[in-house]
């Protein structure tokens, strides 16, 4: 009895101590979240008076960090089509049939230029043909190559892609089981932006493109880097050792929740519902 006794008067002090622990967890967490300043208002690049400065801005102060960013599978993302840039293998038995639309591809080079050459065959003999050539390609060559051209302003995405895993080429995602646009695909700023740096757009555009950049860069996660650079130059500034640095973003100090939301604007599947203005 005397021993029931024990066991019930400790399993009581036990109770008692865990429940203490959790209120004062949970009353942590709710001051911490009552508390803490939200990411937008801590950081002043965070409005429409930063512009972006690109990468070789950058690359004058953090060389380090550039140095080794441009070999990672953001900084290889996008570049403008070349045999060191293509993860791809060439070659007469390398062609790609599309039997919904009876025709083939055939990825090939002139020289240093890459193009996609469109044909359709009838009893052997060639009754159609395109050739389109590439001017840039996207993909670090960890999972596919997909290939882009250029038109007065507007890039469009050529009909196959090269998918690394598998060392074999095929139709792009998106234009398989009968829906090959062939070479009408017209890529706005939303692709070229999570594939890319910040493109610079045509006045009253979302589609002709006046300048685009080679890979994704510092900016797409840091933010405009306009302030950073004004303040930096001056030689103003907080140390970064002990304050967080209110000119430009640090995703190690945001929220985690920010941080999930910075890698979801780009990484989050599906389709994307944007915020009226």
């Amino acid at each position: 009895m005397a021993s029931q006794v024990f066991i019930t008067q400790a399993s009581s002090k036990v109770a008692i101590l865990c429940g203490f622990l959790l209120f004062i967890g949970v009353s942590i967490a709710y001051t911490s979240c009552k508390d803490s300043v939200p990411d937008d208002e801590v950081y002043a690049n965070h409005s429409s008076d930063a512009t972006y400065v690109g990468m070789a801005t950058c690359a004058s102060c953090h060389e380090d960090k550039h140095s080794t960013f441009i070999h990672t599978g953001m900084g290889l993302s996008f570049d403008s089509a070349s045999h060191s840039k293509s993860s791809a293998i060439f070659g007469q038995e390398h062609q790609v049939y599309d039997s919904s639309k009876d025709l083939y591809y055939y990825p090939f080079w002139k020289k240093d230029k890459l193009y996609v050459r469109e044909y359709r065959l009838l009893e052997g003999d060639t009754i159609h043909q395109l050739e389109v050539q590439i001017n840039h390609i996207v993909g670090s060559g960890q999972h596919t190559n997909s290939h882009l051209f250029t038109e007065q302003g507007f890039i469009y995405q050529a009909p196959i892609t090269f998918y690394v895993q598998e060392q074999k080429w095929d139709l792009a995602p998106g234009f398989e089981n009968g829906n090959n646009a062939r070479f009408s695909r017209i890529l706005n700023s939303e692709c070229i932006s999570c594939h890319n740096s910040m493109p610079k757009l045509a006045a009253k555009s979302d589609f002709k493109f006046t300048e685009i950049g080679n890979g994704i860069d510092c900016e797409r996660c840091h933010g405009p880097g306009s302030l950073h650079v004004a303040q930096r130059t001056k030689g103003e500034g907080v140390d970064v050792k002990t304050e967080i640095d209110p000119t430009i973003v640090n995703p190690r100090k945001l929220s985690w929740q920010r941080q999930i939301d910075l890698c979801q604007r780009c990484h989050l599947q599906g389709l994307n519902v944007l915020k009226e203005g």
